[in-house]
Protein backbone atom coordinates (compact mmCIF):
# COMPACT_ATOMS: atom_id res chain seq x y z
CA UNK A 1 0.00 0.00 0.00
CA UNK A 2 1.40 3.41 -0.98
CA UNK A 3 1.37 6.12 1.66
CA UNK A 4 1.80 9.86 1.33
CA UNK A 5 1.75 12.28 4.23
CA UNK A 6 1.95 16.06 3.96
CA UNK A 7 1.81 18.70 6.65
CA UNK A 8 1.34 22.42 6.17
CA UNK A 9 0.38 25.46 8.22
CA UNK A 10 -2.64 27.30 6.83
CA UNK A 11 -3.38 30.89 7.89
CA UNK A 12 -6.86 30.27 9.28
CA UNK A 13 -8.48 28.62 12.26
CA UNK A 14 -8.85 24.83 12.46
CA UNK A 15 -12.63 25.41 12.36
CA UNK A 16 -12.44 27.34 9.08
CA UNK A 17 -10.14 24.83 7.42
CA UNK A 18 -12.14 21.85 8.70
CA UNK A 19 -15.35 23.33 7.27
CA UNK A 20 -13.70 23.82 3.89
CA UNK A 21 -11.73 20.60 3.34
CA UNK A 22 -14.44 18.26 4.62
CA UNK A 23 -16.71 19.35 1.76
CA UNK A 24 -15.65 17.05 -1.11
CA UNK A 25 -17.60 19.19 -3.61
CA UNK A 26 -14.89 21.83 -3.01
CA UNK A 27 -11.91 19.47 -3.42
CA UNK A 28 -11.61 20.35 -7.11
CA UNK A 29 -10.88 23.94 -6.03
CA UNK A 30 -7.61 22.91 -4.37
CA UNK A 31 -6.72 19.32 -5.31
CA UNK A 32 -5.48 18.85 -8.90
CA UNK A 33 -6.78 15.25 -9.20
CA UNK A 34 -10.34 15.94 -8.06
CA UNK A 35 -12.90 16.64 -10.78
CA UNK A 36 -16.18 16.56 -8.85
CA UNK A 37 -17.98 15.08 -5.86
CA UNK A 38 -21.61 14.45 -5.03
CA UNK A 39 -23.14 13.96 -1.59
CA UNK A 40 -26.66 14.53 -0.27
CA UNK A 41 -25.88 15.88 3.21
CA UNK A 42 -23.09 17.26 5.40
CA UNK A 43 -20.51 14.54 6.02
CA UNK A 44 -20.52 14.98 9.78
CA UNK A 45 -21.14 11.41 10.96
CA UNK A 46 -19.30 8.12 10.66
CA UNK A 47 -20.89 5.97 7.98
CA UNK A 48 -22.08 8.76 5.67
CA UNK A 49 -20.92 8.44 2.10
CA UNK A 50 -20.19 10.33 -1.11
CA UNK A 51 -18.93 9.77 -4.64
CA UNK A 52 -15.97 11.52 -6.24
CA UNK A 53 -14.62 11.56 -9.79
CA UNK A 54 -10.84 11.80 -9.99
CA UNK A 55 -8.39 11.98 -12.87
CA UNK A 56 -4.77 10.98 -12.43
CA UNK A 57 -2.05 11.60 -14.98
CA UNK A 58 -0.06 8.38 -15.30
CA UNK A 59 2.61 9.57 -17.73
CA UNK A 60 4.14 12.99 -17.05
CA UNK A 61 3.98 15.31 -20.03
CA UNK A 62 1.24 13.37 -21.82
CA UNK A 63 -2.42 14.44 -21.83
CA UNK A 64 -3.65 10.91 -20.98
CA UNK A 65 -5.42 10.90 -17.61
CA UNK A 66 -7.02 7.94 -15.89
CA UNK A 67 -10.54 8.97 -14.85
CA UNK A 68 -12.02 7.02 -11.95
CA UNK A 69 -15.21 7.00 -9.87
CA UNK A 70 -14.58 6.46 -6.17
CA UNK A 71 -17.24 5.72 -3.52
CA UNK A 72 -16.26 6.88 -0.03
CA UNK A 73 -17.63 6.64 3.48
CA UNK A 74 -16.64 8.57 6.59
CA UNK A 75 -14.75 6.39 9.09
CA UNK A 76 -13.64 8.97 11.67
CA UNK A 77 -15.15 12.29 12.65
CA UNK A 78 -14.17 14.66 15.43
CA UNK A 79 -15.32 18.16 14.58
CA UNK A 80 -12.46 20.58 13.88
CA UNK A 81 -9.84 17.94 14.82
CA UNK A 82 -10.09 14.80 12.69
CA UNK A 83 -11.86 13.56 9.57
CA UNK A 84 -11.15 10.35 7.67
CA UNK A 85 -12.72 8.42 4.82
CA UNK A 86 -12.18 5.15 3.00
CA UNK A 87 -12.95 4.84 -0.67
CA UNK A 88 -13.13 2.17 -3.29
CA UNK A 89 -13.12 2.24 -7.06
CA UNK A 90 -12.94 -0.51 -9.63
CA UNK A 91 -9.14 -0.73 -9.35
CA UNK A 92 -8.22 1.08 -6.15
CA UNK A 93 -8.78 1.32 -2.42
CA UNK A 94 -8.13 4.68 -0.77
CA UNK A 95 -7.92 6.09 2.75
CA UNK A 96 -7.71 9.83 3.37
CA UNK A 97 -7.07 11.09 6.90
CA UNK A 98 -7.08 14.78 7.90
CA UNK A 99 -5.87 16.18 11.22
CA UNK A 100 -6.25 19.80 12.38
CA UNK A 101 -4.30 21.48 15.21
CA UNK A 102 -4.24 25.10 16.36
CA UNK A 103 -0.89 26.71 15.59
CA UNK A 104 0.64 30.14 16.20
CA UNK A 105 0.25 30.97 12.50
CA UNK A 106 -3.19 29.40 12.04
CA UNK A 107 -3.90 25.69 11.60
CA UNK A 108 -1.42 22.86 11.35
CA UNK A 109 -3.02 20.55 8.77
CA UNK A 110 -1.92 16.96 8.25
CA UNK A 111 -3.15 15.02 5.22
CA UNK A 112 -2.39 11.32 5.02
CA UNK A 113 -3.27 9.42 1.86
CA UNK A 114 -2.88 5.67 1.52
CA UNK A 115 -3.99 3.67 -1.46
CA UNK A 116 -3.74 0.26 -3.02
CA UNK A 117 -4.03 -0.43 -6.73
CA UNK A 118 -5.51 -3.68 -8.06
CA UNK A 119 -5.91 -5.17 -11.51
CA UNK A 120 -3.92 -3.93 -14.48
CA UNK A 121 -3.50 -0.45 -12.95
CA UNK A 122 -1.11 -1.84 -10.35
CA UNK A 123 1.54 -2.01 -13.10
CA UNK A 124 1.38 1.78 -13.28
CA UNK A 125 2.06 2.18 -9.56
CA UNK A 126 5.55 3.76 -9.88
CA UNK A 127 4.25 6.39 -12.30
CA UNK A 128 1.02 7.01 -10.38
CA UNK A 129 2.83 7.22 -7.06
CA UNK A 130 5.13 9.94 -8.38
CA UNK A 131 2.13 11.87 -9.70
CA UNK A 132 0.23 11.40 -6.45
CA UNK A 133 3.16 12.74 -4.41
CA UNK A 134 3.44 15.81 -6.64
CA UNK A 135 -0.36 16.29 -6.64
CA UNK A 136 -0.57 15.98 -2.85
CA UNK A 137 2.12 18.62 -2.35
CA UNK A 138 0.45 20.91 -4.88
CA UNK A 139 -2.92 20.43 -3.18
CA UNK A 140 -1.58 21.65 0.14
CA UNK A 141 0.22 24.55 -1.53
CA UNK A 142 -3.13 25.46 -3.10
CA UNK A 143 -4.80 25.39 0.32
CA UNK A 144 -2.17 27.73 1.74
CA UNK A 145 -2.71 30.18 -1.12
CA UNK A 146 -6.52 30.13 -0.62
CA UNK A 147 -6.30 31.43 2.95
Amino acid sequence: MAQIENTVTVACSPETLFEYVTQPAKWHEWHPNSLSAVYPQPLDKVGLGFDEVIAVQALPGLPLRLKRDIQYRVTDYEKNKLWAVVGEGKDSRIRIHYEFEPHDDGCLFRRHLSYELVGWVRWLRPLLERNNRVGSRRALENLVSRF
